[in-house]
This record gives structure tokens, C-alpha cells and sequence, in this order.
């Protein structure tokens, strides 16, 4: 009997002693996607602070944990930044208004 499985090439590396094919496991890129895919969604709907601040905080662990995903991960920590940095001056804006109107009654 032989320990080869159809369709390999009868590499004796490409299976172990039980007859299985190793896997190879990577980090993933679960967290980077989701920065990404906050941060566009941020943009295109004007999502507000939360899911932005959400997307920010997964962009920047996924730096950290995630190799394959840096580029998501730096596109969602711009767009999530440039998202909420949008919401934040606009608050303060209001806040402003808010204020000035006040103190001119």
C-alpha cells in the first residue's frame, strides 16, 4: 500500500508520515480589511465617529499583527484619520457657532 495521495507528484516532501499534505498557515488579514473597508464606507456614507474611530483602531493593530495586510491597513488608518479629523473640526465648528451665538443674544 502507498502513503501517496492522487494528484501529488510523488514528492516524498510534500506529505508527512500519517499521509497528509502540510498546510500553510499564514496571520491573515481579517483586521486590515475590516480598517479598509470602515474607512470607505466612513467616506461614502459620513458614517460618524464611531465606526471611524472603530476602523482607526483596527488599522492600527493590524500594522502590528497582520504582515499581509500593511497596505489595507495604511489605507484604512488614512481614510479612517481623514475621516474622523473631518467630524472633528465640524464639531468644533458647531461647537463655535454654538458659543458665538450665544455670547451675542
Amino acid at each position: 500500500m502507498t502513503t501517496y495521495h492522487e494528484g501529488l507528484d510523488h514528492n516524498p516532501h510534500d506529505i508527512d508520515d500519517a499521509g497528509h499534505r502540510p498546510v500553510a498557515v499564514h496571520g491573515g488579514t481579517g483586521l486590515g480589511t475590516a480598517s479598509l473597508v470602515l474607512g470607505i464606507c466612513s467616506i461614502a456614507a459620513g458614517w460618524l465617529v464611531v465606526a471611524p474611530l472603530i476602523g482607526l483602531v483596527l488599522g492600527m493593530k493590524s500594522r502590528h499583527r497582520e504582515p499581509l495586510a500593511r497596505g489595507r491597513s495604511l489605507w484604512g488608518i488614512i481614510l479612517n484619520g481623514a475621516c474622523l479629523t473631518v467630524w472633528i473640526v465640524l464639531g468644533l465648528i458647531m461647537l463655535a457657532a454654538i458659543i458665538f451665538g450665544a455670547i451675542n443674544k
